[in-house]
């Protein structure tokens, strides 16, 4: 049994005398934070005395929008670094044990090897984990400077990952075309609305894209780069001011290799960078639109990342407008 000073994660807390299965508990609690697409949280965990295993839910399957189930891994591999970040905090060290998820969805296994002092930078994280959320309003106009934008570059570079920010024009113009190609691309394929009117409008926030996190956009909205309209069916409730303008920071996630093992740790990579960003109090926004689409994917592929490597995320960030 270890023991340790009560550590305040709004909600989930891991207290003097907690023992290795509390500790995974409140961390899987804690995980349940982690972006997924339309955050359908797509993921189910095994807990055990000392260990937890990591597993995907078909039952949260897209068979239109993610056909690979890609973005399901990409999920899952944010709910490990969120249950990874929750466990260092409170002290634990891990051995993770990685899958391809190819066999009966298995995907991860974390066992707790000892206790020790809290991990400081899991400590500065886990308090951002329960309140970072995905932010589809405008940004402020307020640049984000080099030096910062280069330690969040930092953060996410690791284990055949690496995260690019769009600079140069003629990247924001070849974005730009090629998120509104990929959303009417989408649009027009059968099941897609169905699949969104699944996860979209619900009272219960959650699970799925509540109204009140849709913007309802009363007029164009000035943005360089289409976001997913998730109003197809019905307004959202969350008011945007007129004609709202805004140039946040492009970014792209990406990986050397494609792969289902790659897949998930582009999502641990997803969620070091956001919860970086969040403890910079920056807002973000995950936009997987354009590379769910294969064909505008390869073209993201060949023009932004000059082939050398496979884009998984695009993340959006700036300041809270």
């Amino acid at each position: 049994m270890y023991c340790q000073d009560e550590i305040g994660w709004e909600g989930t807390r891991v207290t003097g005398q907690s023992t290795p299965q509390e500790a995974i508990r409140a961390a899987i609690e804690l995980a349940g934070h982690a972006p997924s697409l339309f955050n359908a949280q797509p993921w189910s965990w095994r807990a055990g005395a000392d260990s937890a295993e990591l597993f995907m839910d078909p039952t949260q399957s897209f068979p239109v929008t993610d056909p690979q189930q890609r973005e399901m891994r990409i999920g899952c591999g944010a709910a490990l670094h969120h249950l990874l970040v929750a466990l260092a905090a409170a002290g634990w060290r891990c051995e993770v044990e990685r899958s391809s998820g190819r066999e009966g969805g298995f995907l991860a296994r974390v066992r707790l090897t000892e206790a020790g002092d809290p991990d400081q930078d899991a400590l500065r994280l886990v308090e951002t984990i329960p309140n970072r959320h995905n932010d589809r309003r405008p940004f402020s106009a307020e640049s984000v400077s080099q030096d910062t934008l280069a330690a969040l570059q930092a953060s996410a570079d690791g284990e055949g990952v690496h995260l690019q920010v769009v600079t140069r024009d003629e990247h924001r113009i070849w974005l730009s075309v090629l998120t509104e190609r990929a959303a009417a691309l989408q649009g027009a394929e059968s099941g897609y609305a169905d699949e969104l009117a699944r996860v979209t409008g619900a009272d219960d926030a959650s699970v799925g894209v509540p109204a009140d996190a849709i913007p309802h956009v009363v007029s164009p909205r000035h943005s360089d780069v289409t976001l997913r309209d998730f109003e197809l069916l019905e307004p959202g409730s969350l008011e945007i001011p007129e004609s709202a303008d805004e140039h946040p920071v492009w970014c792209i996630l990406w990986t050397e290799r494609d792969a289902p093992e790659d897949w998930l740790r582009a999502g641990e990579a997803l969620s070091r960078f956001l919860l970086n960003a969040a403890e910079q109090a920056l807002a973000t926004g995950v936009q997987s639109q354009p590379v769910e689409v294969a064909m505008i994917r390869a073209q993201i592929n060949e023009h932004l990342l000059s082939g050398l490597g496979h884009a998984q995320v695009l993340v959006r960030i700036g300041w809270p407008g």
